[in-house]
């Protein structure tokens, strides 16, 4: 018994190293987010959980990027405040189950004031409604 139960655990190690998901995610995410707002500073809080990014101010045409493991049981979350001036919005800037397969490790996304674009290739951007 003892030897089927070693076993069972080297082969889905051999899986989830060679497939990376969804036995044992080996890679970060990263997330970038760029501040496209024409001349407004863009203030950014995101978080998962206790796991709390903080605060940042991003200039405009700047970035902010952070990096995480996704969770094995695909439930991983970031969500983001974003405002400038008097406006204030939220975002989930990162669902596991709507972003993991697209992303492929880089999920790059524009702020706009109508909402925030999800860069799929260097021409095009899939506009988000703010949550």
């Amino acid at each position: 018994m003892a030897a089927a139960t070693i076993s069972l655990l080297v082969m889905l190690s051999l899986v989830g190293f060679v497939h990376g998901w969804p036995y044992f995610p080996l890679w970060y995410t990263h997330v970038l987010i760029n501040n496209t707002i024409p001349g407004e500073f863009l203030t950014i809080h995101c978080n998962y959980h206790a796991d709390d990014r903080g605060v940042h101010v991003i200039a405009p045409s700047e970035q902010y990027k952070f990096q995480f493991k996704p969770n094995v049981w695909g439930t991983t979350k970031f969500s983001c405040s974003f405002g400038w001036s008097d406006v204030s919005h939220h975002f989930n800037i990162y669902v596991q189950s709507r972003d993991y397969d697209n992303c492929d490790k880089n999920c790059k996304w524009l702020i706009k004031s109508e909402g925030p674009c999800y860069i799929k290739s260097d021409d095009f951007c899939d506009l988000y409604q703010w949550d």
